[in-house]
């Protein structure tokens, strides 16, 4: 078992040994997710972090009323075709007094307070949202990732929530694809496969996000019926380097099935055609002609009638879903 511990400099007399004591505890929780025995020195940037989270926690059901959380669109490209398949939603909270809040804050906060399923069902209101304003308007779509968060089973009937929503827009549920991240299943794998069962069933599409990122369990992706897997950068990054990375990639998306998802977030975007061409050749060499690659950088979309004029400029050529909703409902 690891052990934690928090240490407080007892330099100043105006700090009361209780206050002395809530400081050395504010370092020791302050790394609760590294499981590693190490010992956390208190700095006052951590009073500023409490602060922050405080803040998130005390505003949250504001900035949602107030559409103060802003949902951006990352186009996944499939590398067999060079076209978008898929779009997945990113968050980013724009508040007018503490400015744009990093989702590293933001939503490990809401997860350790058990209110994230409030952000996450927030963005899928705004998929659908887009989605029936593409619908109106006859123009083309692809298939909407949202990601939910462990604590999100846990604080409601998340299944439940998220099929009432998109049924009562009439959107297909197979537009919808439901991302859950690897770390988010192995306190209770049984109980989470038995709910990634239920979406299954329903007609949702279900992904692994982020494989390879923490406990990396090949039996997850036998016991769990993902459609997908999401591979982790860190091991891409290493695959024109290092022929034992690909060796490992390759064998994770045989594991996984049809397909598999290359992460390149960021900093990647210059190296997008380098990249998308490196896992074209790994897709070649053994024969997984369906992989698929994300390409970054974030499209932001409006709602209302903005969000026909971006689908109206958008080259149709970019997609691989050229149908109009409309004329499949």
């Amino acid at each position: 078992m690891p052990l934690r511990i928090g240490i407080f400099t007892y330099e100043d007399e105006s700090i009361s040994i209780s206050g002395a004591c809530d400081r050395a505890k504010i370092a020791c929780d302050s790394r609760r997710r590294n499981y590693k025995s190490m010992i956390y020195p208190f700095d006052r940037g951590m009073l500023t972090e409490i602060e922050k989270k405080q803040y998130i926690i005390e505003n949250l059901d504001r900035v949602i009323r107030e559409r103060q959380i802003e949902v951006y669109y990352q186009p996944i490209i499939r590398t067999a075709n060079g076209k978008v398949c898929c779009e997945e939603t990113l968050s980013r909270w724009n508040d007018p007094e503490k400015g744009c809040l990093s989702p590293e804050i933001f939503i490990p906060t809401l997860e350790e307070t058990n209110s994230s399923y409030k952000l996450d069902l927030y963005v899928l209101e705004n998929v659908l949202q887009k989605l029936k304003v593409q619908a109106d308007n006859g123009l083309f779509i692809v298939p909407q990732s949202i990601n939910l968060s462990r604590s999100d089973f846990y604080s409601c009937d998340i299944v439940e929530e998220i099929r009432r929503r998109v049924d009562e827009t009439g959107i297909e549920r197979n537009r919808i694809v439901i991302e859950i991240t690897e770390s988010a299943l192995v306190d209770d794998v049984e109980y989470m496969t038995r709910e990634i069962k239920r979406f299954k069933n329903l007609g949702f599409t279900v992904w692994m996000d982020d494989y390879g990122s923490g406990y990396s369990s090949p039996s997850l992706l036998q016991k769990i019926p993902f459609d997908l897997i999401k591979i982790d950068m860190l091991f891409v990054r290493q695959l024109e380097e290092e022929e034992r990375s690909r060796i490992i990639v390759t064998e994770i998306a045989r594991m996984g099935g049809d397909e598999f998802v290359v992460i390149a977030q960021g900093e990647d975007y210059d190296n997008i055609d380098i990249l998308m061409g490196m896992i074209a050749k790994l897709n070649h060499e053994h024969h997984l002609e369906n992989q698929v690659v994300v390409a970054a950088g974030m499209a932001r979309h409006q709602p209302g009638e903005k969000v026909a004029d971006v689908f109206r400029k958008a080259d149709r050529k970019m997609y691989e879903n050229k149908r109009a909703l409309k004329n499949e409902r």
